[in-house]
């Protein structure tokens, strides 16, 4: 992200009036700059991996992890293990670095692309996580086990209440004067501004993308400090200078009288306040559409055996069906789920890598979740199988491409308990045995 934020600097000159030679002079040396800060890892490249590049090597793992179903983009061992096995043993650090980033890459794009509404939840609550309760910083510098000695970590114990409510306080002064300083720089047209906050503004864009925690707003917090210095500047002055002539006028008529406030100051104020009525609307669509999304479009990834050989089997909501999405995924493979009062949920895991063939034997194992309730079924490919059942097999009828396979819970009546089946440990056998 340095280079493309360096390029930006090229508004700030724009903005501060400079000729065109001296923006794109200006802009370069940025530019410069930015690249003989980056260079020892430019060297580190070069002379580990042959490549001359300016960035590291983990995009494509950090997107991966950002984009598993499974966990909600958080971190999982699951994940972990999927990759070794799909990849023939290479893990997330096997070299070389950059062959296996790219590999990272072309999962996670074929996992963005597969639920398009599940991924635009995601990255709604990635900007939530972004942005969530300044408290969420101190667990990496404080709280996290081992990062304090006991004595001193158990001092910060006893006082967390108040520590949380400081920090907290603190995060929404530090929002109002954001808030503030942008709605004063757009009533005094300092465009200036607008070069940092476009630059925060990008990195939201990426974390938004890849993946985000409470402490990666750090960077993007430290890009608006002059919006918030503005603010300060503007809010104190007006305070200051109400108070001090309403205390003149009570003195003169006996009464308080606030004076009038200059038309620039009123504007910056309306501006602030439209752009904060704007952030609040803003997150309450990030929070609340971001979760619908991913509650309609929820899907998961498992690991099938085709023939011997790991092949990803990616598992979504049936095509034509309503409501909330019944799949979950856990380590083992995926669970569907009858909600209360519902009669049948629907599912189709497609097969993406797995070649048409006349037919397969196919086999798995069942986790029946309130399997008390016999009216449960759960039908796979066309073979129905009930509570008693812990392993399923049958054979799956001839597809074309993408092979994909129908699953279907149903039950006989409607439980106010609802119900659910885990399907994993699943096989398929194509080749005639000798």
């Amino acid at each position: 992200m340095a280079l493309p934020l360096g390029v930006l600097s090229a508004g700030y000159w724009w903005s501060a009036r400079a000729g065109a030679r001296a923006v794109v002079t200006r802009t370069a040396l940025a530019l410069a700059v930015t690249l003989a800060v980056l260079s020892p890892w430019a060297v580190h490249n070069l002379r580990d991996n042959g490549e001359l590049r300016f960035t590291d090597s983990h995009g494509g793992i950090t997107a991966l992890m950002g984009n598993y179903p499974n966990s909600e983009g958080t971190y999982a061992r699951s994940l972990n293990l999927m990759f070794r096995e799909l990849e023939g043993g290479r893990t997330f650090l096997s070299e070389p670095h950059r062959e296996t980033d790219q590999i990272a890459y072309a999962m996670a794009k074929r996992w963005i692309g597969f639920q398009p509404g599940w991924t635009a939840g995601m990255m709604a609550l990635r900007i939530e996580r972004l942005f969530a309760p300044e408290r969420g910083l101190l667990y990496w510098s404080i709280y996290r086990p081992g990062v304090l000695p006991r004595h001193i970590g158990d001092w910060f114990g006893v006082w967390r209440p108040d520590i949380v409510g400081l920090v907290d306080g603190y995060y929404v002064v530090f929002a109002a004067l954001v808030v503030g300083g942008i709605g004063f720089s757009m009533a005094e047209r300092r465009w200036a501004m607008a070069v940092p906050v476009a630059c925060g503004l990008m990195l939201v864009g990426t974390y938004a993308l890849y993946v985000a925690e409470p402490r990666y707003r750090l960077t993007t917090e430290m890009l608006l400090f002059p919006a918030a210095g503005l603010g300060a500047a503007r809010l104190g002055r007006m305070l200051w200078r109400g108070g001090a002539a309403g205390v003149a006028a009570a003195r003169r008529r006996g009464s308080w009288r606030v004076a009038a406030l200059p038309r620039i100051e009123r504007q910056g104020l309306a501006l602030a306040g439209l752009i904060a009525v704007g952030v609040v609307l803003g997150g309450v669509l990030v929070v609340d559409g971001g979760q619908a999304l991913r509650d309609r479009y929820r899907w998961a990834v498992t690991l099938w055996h085709v023939d011997g050989q790991p092949r990803m089997a990616l598992w979504r909501r049936a095509a034509g069906t309503r409501g909330p999405s019944p799949v979950r995924g856990n380590a083992g493979g995926a669970e569907l789920v009858l909600a209360p009062g519902q009669t049948e949920a629907a599912a189709e895991v497609v097969l993406p890598d797995v070649a048409p063939a006349a037919a397969r034997e196919w086999t798995a194992t069942l986790a029946w979740r309130r399997a008390g309730t016999p009216a449960l079924r759960v039908d796979i490919a066309g073979a129905r199988f009930g509570p008693a059942d812990g392993r399923a097999g049958g054979v799956l009828p001839a597809s074309g491409a993408p092979v994909v396979v129908a699953v279907r819970l149903n039950s006989l009546d409607r439980s106010p308990a609802g119900g659910a089946v885990a399907i994993g440990d699943v096989t398929l056998k194509t080749e005639t045995p000798p």
